[in-house]
């Protein structure tokens, strides 16, 4: 049975200045690029594929900061690494670009091995993961480049699954979402640093609107999900297979994608209309960014 707890609401945000990385031009966050300036506080990334663009979002105030449009075709999710670079899959160029603090331009790519990347992440040591073939079709896979290559050293085949997102924890192990049995059920998959064979957290309650996946300090397992016009995101506390709380996100009909997590609790979440905020121990009135989002990314990252 699915829990509603009224303590898992949406919040509002903290005062975060941007980090930004801008593209210039003219569009939806008005002319010029944004600030480039490094400041206190966080920044909200959020991948529009529709647009061709990643919007950097100064928070509270919600105004977009500015763009990154070069190097982008069909961006989808995103991640920073332990030195403020920001790594996007490129779905449509089959690559990933990556962004230096305040450059609206790619410094580097990762190319060989991939044919349609969709999520990445970027683990404590540096070592960048893939997931490929996460919208195509069965049998994706998530690749991984070692710290300072850009040719696989790994590959991580998921048979008969369809590979959504991954996510890697302070210790360096991996955490990889997917769609199993004929994609009806959810499952998530951690591998220990340096090895290529799965552990299945056999986690309960997961459908297949199974997609973005998180780990918090604690070991605590987040997992987004979507069913019946309703998007949560559930949380399983370390070593559990089922979840101590279930988030709702939205019961409008909008799925849900990529999650990553923010300070103080807060959840950026990408959804098909809109990006939207959530909390798991706030009582605060909902907060949505009103653009669709294919990936979200936080900096300073937690």
């Amino acid at each position: 049975m699915r829990l509603a707890f009224s303590a898992f609401a949406l919040c509002a945000l903290a005062a975060m200045p941007p980090v930004a990385a801008a593209g210039g031009g003219s569009g939806p966050c008005g002319p010029g690029g944004p600030r480039a300036n490094a400041t206190s506080g966080s920044t909200l990334y959020v991948s529009d594929s529709y647009h061709n663009e990643i919007r950097a979002y100064d928070l509270p105030s919600r105004r977009c900061a500015g763009t990154i449009r070069a190097g982008l075709s069909q961006p989808h999710g995103m991640s920073f690494d332990s030195h403020g670079y920001l790594y996007v899959a490129n779905y449509n160029r089959r690559d990933v670009e990556v962004y230096a603090p305040g450059v609206g331009r790619p410094v580097k790519h990762y190319r060989i091995g991939l044919s349609s990347p969709s999520d990445v992440a970027v683990g404590p040591d540096g070592t960048v993961y893939v997931v490929d073939g996460g919208i195509l079709g069965y049998d994706s896979n998530v690749v991984e480049y070692g710290h300072g290559s850009e040719s696989p050293t790994a590959r991580f085949n998921i048979r008969q699954g369809l590979v959504r997102a991954v996510a890697v924890d302070r210790a360096g192990t991996l955490y990889v979402s997917y769609l199993a049995n004929g994609g009806v059920e959810g499952q998530v998959n951690a591998y220990a640093p340096g090895s290529t064979e799965p552990t299945n957290l056999e986690l309960y309650e997961l459908g297949a609107g199974t997609f973005g996946v998180a780990v918090d300090a604690a070991g605590d397992v987040l997992v987004a999900d979507s069913e019946n016009f309703h998007s949560y995101i559930n949380v399983y506390p370390h070593g559990q297979a089922l979840p101590a709380a279930s988030l709702s996100v939205t019961s409008d009909g909008n799925l849900v994608g990529d999650i990553r997590l923010m300070a103080s609790g807060r959840i950026a979440v990408a959804m098909s209309a809109y990006t939207a905020i959530v909390c798991l121990q706030c009582h605060d009135k909902p907060i949505e960014l009103p653009v669709s989002s294919n990936g979200v990314a936080v900096f300073p990252p937690k």
